[in-house]
This record gives structure tokens, sequence and C-alpha cells, in this order.
């Protein structure tokens, strides 16, 4: 009996993976190993022991924005939802959004499909709808195929260079800047990421404020009126007379900061605010680069990677980092932002 037990968890393992494999290899152009790596990197970074019992979901296919194929796979350790990676390409992020939300419906067996409406990410299940990250846009139901999850063990799935990435030497450091989240300007019906991630900064350095982004806006209204200087936007002029109201005195760069600069700045304990683009900038964004983190598989190849807190959502963000030049790649679902167009930091460390 023990051994028709076993002989039918081989084969189901089997058939999982011969069902999953190509869904990845066809819908992104990746070799499933690949995929197998990344979730690991990843997995690395936030310390989870690779002999953990990970699971990953069969990847979910939708369009963003820009109509770009994008991927999102689900990652469990024993029956518990950890965690989101999205990948188009080479571009890949991790988010750690509506875990539990996820772990019911695995429990339940309900089926669910993705959907991306040019601001978040959702879910769609029978029941309705429920935003994963981003800013909820109303929309009227759509009629899709919602299939129930299906974790496969990443142990079951060939590694593409059989690395032991908790063992591997590494680098990192993390600051710790708090949550802010996003608010939507009642003048312009234009969002204030820009006011959010530079209060999270503020908030850094100088603890809880008691401001909320909107009373902060509110508050530059006062300061600077409208009639005389317009609605507060993410201009330079903005973004530096939101650090002064606190006496703080920033320094911006319009362009985007390398590698060894990002990191040279958290290591000096001064998180850096990025503006970021997607391709045709359609869609602009800021974040706070909270963090860096690299390590070597093999002593010559270098992984890179930013922790950033996004205002629209309510955990670190990790995003993969492709060279070390002037470079900020984050897939947020929705879009994809490539050009890192300008930067603000504080302009000494804390002392």
């Amino acid at each position: 009996m023990k051994r028709l037990v076993a002989i039918m968890v081989v084969l189901f393992s089997i058939i999982n993976l011969l069902e999953s494999k190509p869904i990845c290899a066809k819908e992104n152009g990746k070799e499933y190993s690949e995929i197998t790596d990344e979730v690991y990197r990843y997995l690395a970074l936030l310390g989870v022991d690779e002999k953990s019992n990970i699971y990953i979901s069969q990847p979910f296919n939708y369009n963003n924005l820009k109509n770009e194929e994008t991927n999102l796979v689900f990652v469990f350790v024993d029956e518990e939802c950890i965690g989101e990676l999205v990948f188009s390409g080479d571009i890949s992020s991790f988010f750690q959004e509506q875990c539990k939300l996820i772990t019911a419906f695995y429990e339940r067996g309900e089926g669910i499909a993705i959907i991306a409406n040019g601001k978040a990410v959702e879910i769609q299940t029978g029941t309705g709808s429920y935003v994963l990250w981003g800013n909820k846009v109303s929309q009227e139901y759509q009629s899709l195929e919602e299939t129930a999850l299906k974790p496969i063990r990443l142990s079951e799935l060939k590694l593409k260079d059989n690395t032991d990435y908790l063992s591997m030497e590494s680098e990192s450091n993390y600051l710790g800047v708090p949550f802010i989240a996003n608010a939507t300007s009642p003048d312009t019906n234009k969002g204030l990421c820009w006011l959010a991630s530079c209060l999270s900064m503020v908030n850094y350095r100088l603890g809880n404020t008691g401001y909320t982004v909107l009373g902060l806006y509110n508050y530059l209204k006062v300061l600077y009126p409208p009639s005389q200087y317009g609605y507060p936007t993410g201009t330079v002029e903005f973004f530096l007379r939101a650090f002064d109201v606190f006496f703080f005195t920033a320094i911006h760069y319009d362009y985007g900061l390398t590698f060894s600069v990002t990191k040279n700045m958290i290591n000096s304990n001064r998180p850096v605010i990025a503006v970021i683009n997607n391709a045709d900038s359609s869609s602009v964004h800021a974040v706070v680069v909270d963090g860096y983190s690299l390590y070597s598989s093999t002593g010559l190849n270098y992984f890179y990677y930013y922790r950033l807190m996004d205002p629209n959502c309510s955990s670190y963000v990790y995003v993969s980092v492709p060279s070390t030049g002037i470079n900020l790649t984050y897939n947020a679902g929705y879009t994809i932002y490539t050009l890192w167009t300008s930067s603000y930091t504080f302009l000494y460390e804390d002392y």
C-alpha cells in the first residue's frame, strides 16, 4: 500500500511538471529553471531557507498597461503564500501583498484570474475583484478564465546553475524607511506618490511627524498659494519645498544614479527618491530606494537588487537591477518602469 501511494505521488508530481513547464516557456520565453533560480534568489534576500517546503503556482499570464505580456507566480512556504514574483522577459519584481487573501483562495480551491487596469494589479474571482497592489480604478467585471492555484514544489524543478543561494558571498543594507500610502490630489486628481516618498524619508529621519500626505499637501498650498505657484505637483521646486517644511536641505540630481552611488548613499544613511518613467513616459512614478543587495553565485556572476518603498504597496518591493549603470527597472505589474529620470536625497548624512 505504501509503495502504491509513493508511486501515485511521483506520478502526480510528474503530471504537474509536464503541465506547468510549457506554460512558462511558451508565454515568457524563459526556461523553467531560470524562473526557479529567480525565485530562490529573491527568497535568499528574504532569508527564507531553501530547504523549506517552497512551492510556486502555475504562471498567470495577462497584458499590462502597454499591452506587454506579463506573468505572475505566487510563492508559498508550506501552504501559506509569502509573495508574488512578477516578470516580463528579464525584468522582474518580488511583492509581498495580500498574502492572507491568496492563502485563503488556495485553501478553498477558488478559481482566480489576474488583470491589470493601468494603475493596479487585481485578482478576479467569481465573487468579485480584489486589489493586489496599486490604485483601484472602477471597471466593469470582465469575463476571464479563472483557474485554481496549483502549487508545484520548487525543489522538484531544475535549477539553471545549481547554486545554494543562501551560502553565497553577499552584501546588503536596508534602512527601513516607513510606509506612506499614496493619495490623490483633490485639485488635479493626480497621484501624490512624490509627496508620499518625501514624507517617508522625512519620517525616517524624524520619526512620525504627524503629517498625512494630504495634510502636507494642504500645508504646502498655505505656504505657496496656488494662485501664485500653482497646485503642488512633482516638480523639482515642490519636491525641495516639501523637504524644506521640515528644515531639511535636499539635493536633486536630474538623472538616475549608478548602483555604486546609490549603495554609497544608503551606506551613509541617505535613502534615495527615484522618479521613474515607463518607456513612453505615459506613466511617471516616485519610489524610495531603501536598500540594496548584491551577491555572487560563482565568484564572477553577480546579481544586484534594490529594495523599494512604493507608495502603492503596503510592504517592501524587491527589484532586480540589470546592470550597475544608471538603471532601475521596476516591473510594477501594471506597467514597467525603465527610465530613472531624476533623484532626490538628503544633502548630509545623519549624525
